[in-house]
């Protein structure tokens, strides 16, 4: 019975053999031999031409190299270029020279008050969303923890689109910012799944993608978490040119340092190699959110993803030059990490503090306060001339007016533990 339920889902050839492209790049093998054993597996003929979807403003990635434009498609969905900005009261008070590049502003705006959601994840949803679209797929699936900016990200464009999506969750620690990425949830009309294991979680994504495929006879197109594959990844390759332009405008100097903060470590990939592309000088300084085993564990993902990534590009654009990554020129710092993911040290709330009193600019305490708290803690062991760049990932927006009358009743009910009053 399992096996004839299995074979009736394949109706459409295709989307099953993209489908099944995406389960061997994102689920484990033991997964894919359990749902899919005995299932035939078929060639995928798609069409490798971009299809013209929505607004399509030419990324400055396929302006220096025109090939990819050929394969890969892209949507504008955010505001972007986002702006570059002194931090005048900080820099006075660290002696250095202090500056912000404004991630948080680039929600896509929908009247003189109110934008989507914000933050670094919408530079690679452009790309992925745009790929979802051109596969013919009329929902997407996204993983991340409970208050993950990612999944909500993901949840706003697809809506944004006419894709429904579907966000598989893990549990986490409850701030204000997971109740309000919840409710965020609810205006964007995700469908949101439980589970409090990595296993249990991709068990339940397989079998919520078949039961879709019954229905709808479509299979969700899958994004990893954070977006941190090698197309999301073009999104913070793209970002780099984008700096490079600013930097040639003359909005600020050539950094010497950027920082960033390191999660599923695509935003910093994306850096990595668009900063070699472009010769520029920066040293990239990456500050983890989470505790990992060891440092070689943040480097090696990191080394992977540039691999992976440089080979994908060069697959549509020969010309790219062949630049490498050495796993020892990485500047990952653990120190700043604290107990957990989504746990916020004194470090870091002293940041959140500190930032929005000096600035008045917000940090959340799961990945950009910790990334500034490196900074901060790290001024005096910089030159006074050192020219310092913060990348800005989260969207600070209370979305007030949106959240106003919104449901509080959160489903699966196992989620409304976070939600309180």
């Amino acid at each position: 019975m399992k096996y004839f339920l299995l074979l009736s889902l394949l109706t459409n050839l295709h989307m099953y053999a993209f489908f099944l492209e995406q389960c061997k790049t994102y689920f484990s093998q033991s997964t894919i031999q359990t749902s899919l054993s005995n299932i035939p597996t078929y060639e995928n003929k798609k069409d490798n031409a971009p299809k013209k979807i929505g607004q399509q403003d030419t990324p400055l990635l396929f302006k220096a190299y025109p090939k990819l434009k050929k394969s890969i498609s892209y949507i504008r969905l955010g505001n972007f270029a986002t702006p570059i900005e002194h931090m005048p009261n900080l820099s006075k008070q660290t002696d250095r020279k202090l500056y912000i590049k404004r991630d948080d502003l680039c929600g896509k705006s929908i009247n003189d008050k109110n934008s989507l959601f914000g933050g670094n994840k919408v530079r690679k949803l452009e790309f992925l969303l745009a790929d979802a679209m051109r596969n013919d797929c009329d929902a997407v699936m996204t993983f991340g923890c409970v208050g993950s900016n990612h999944c909500v990200a993901t949840a706003a464009y697809a809506q944004d689109l006419g894709l429904r999506c579907f966000c598989m969750l893990k549990p986490q620690a409850n701030s204000s910012i997971v109740q309000r990425n919840l409710l965020l949830h609810q205006l964007y009309k995700s469908k949101l799944h439980f589970t409090q294991t990595n296993a249990l979680r991709e068990l339940g994504a397989f079998y919520t993608c078949l039961r879709y495929a019954q229905k709808h006879e479509q299979y969700p197109y899958i994004i990893p978490t954070g977006g941190s594959c090698p197309l999301g990844v073009l999104g913070f390759v793209n970002a780099a040119f984008e700096l490079h332009k600013q930097i040639q405008e003359g909005l600020m100097p050539e950094p010497d340092y950027i920082y960033v903060p390191v999660g599923s470590a695509g935003t910093i990939t994306g850096l990595l190699i668009g900063a070699k592309l472009l010769n520029l000088k920066s040293q990239i300084i990456g500050i983890a959110v989470e505790p990992e085993e060891q440092l070689g564990d943040f480097k090696h993902t990191i080394k992977m993803l540039f691999d992976q990534t440089r080979a994908f590009i060069k697959s549509h654009n020969a010309d790219m030059p062949n630049i490498k990554l050495d796993i020892n020129e990485l500047n990952i710092n653990i120190s700043y990490c604290g107990s957990s993911y989504g746990v916020p040290t004194n470090l870091a709330n002293k940041a959140i503090t500190r930032t929005l009193e000096s600035e008045h600019i917000k940090l959340d305490p799961t990945y950009s306060s910790k990334a500034f708290a490196g900074i901060l803690d790290q001024c005096p062991h910089h030159n006074p001339d050192d020219v310092i760049l913060f990348w800005h990932t989260f969207d600070g927006n209370e979305f007030e007016n949106e959240l106003k009358w919104i449901d509080r009743t959160i489903k699966p009910q196992a989620l409304q533990q976070y939600i309180y009053e």
